[in-house]
């Protein structure tokens, strides 16, 4: 049999503009801003604390942390509902994709003959807000390859099993 290394042309490429993503559940926005939230409060009581303790820092330093801790929190969750709806996945035939962000945008690709396991975790926050995530894993890693935040546990554990018979698919 003889090599060949034949070559394709860009334009007949499948367009990734193309694909229709389903968007996250608008509860896991939630999420997003109580852990931001929470960084916040962390950051302006160490901050506070730190200018208390110390005498040669002046306590007026305080007017400026403060509410610049306060206006960088409100950024922060201006930047979740505006970048938001720039989060969804899909799945293709042979792959599931990811997408996130608004000015630094990442898309993710697992091809399905790559995933070595699921699994669906969800937190307190979570169970109180119906929803969960989806990590996907490849083969060299102990850290998920992929994970989908912001789905209903139900959907979550529908997308588990059909990568997961995917790959079975794909080993035959």
């Amino acid at each position: 049999m003889e090599f060949q290394n034949n070559q394709i042309l860009v334009e007949h490429i499948p367009s990734i503009q193309t694909i229709h993503f389903t968007g996250l559940k608008p509860q896991y926005r939630w999420i997003d801003i109580f852990w931001n939230s929470l960084f916040f409060l962390f950051v302006i009581i160490i901050g506070s604390g730190i200018v208390l303790q110390y005498r040669e820092i002046p306590n007026d330093l305080l007017i400026y942390i403060i509410p610049t801790m306060v206006f960088l929190w409100v950024l922060s969750v201006l930047l979740t509902f505006k970048t938001f709806p720039h989060k969804g996945y899909a799945l293709r035939q042979r792959d599931i994709i990811y997408k996130k962000g608004w000015l630094f945008k990442t898309t993710t690709m697992v091809p399905f003959n790559r995933v070595q396991h699921c699994e669906v975790t969800q937190g307190p926050m979570g169970a109180l807000l119906n929803v969960a995530k989806l990590k996907i894993f490849t083969a060299g890693g102990s850290q998920s390859d992929l994970t989908i935040p912001g789905i209903t546990k139900h959907r979550a554990n529908e997308l588990k099993q059909f990568i997961i018979q995917k790959t079975m698919d794909e080993e035959e």
